[in-house]
């Protein structure tokens, strides 16, 4: 079976409004019509996220500010693989 490197697990570290700074593990996947998202755990709490037409990031499930939704965003963004 071949791995395809942009679905990869990788690490951010992003500083959270309510959290201080937290090392996370992201999970890249896309759904069933091939648009991406990616899956947290953050607290032991499962988050998923996306980005939208716009750009902006967007929460798909689960509990976070916008403010860390937007600052989880941007580390995905400059942590994905090449």
């Amino acid at each position: 079976m071949e791995t395809n490197n942009h679905n990869q697990k990788f690490n951010i570290r992003v500083d959270l409004k309510n959290g201080g700074a937290k090392d996370i593990e992201v999970t890249p996947d896309e759904t069933t019509d091939g648009v991406p998202h990616y899956t947290l755990e953050i607290n032991g709490k499962k988050i998923q996220l996306r980005r939208d037409e716009d750009s902006k990031w967007e929460l798909m499930w689960g509990e976070l500010a916008e403010e860390d939704v937007q600052a989880i965003g941007e580390q995905i963004t400059s942590g994905l693989p090449a």
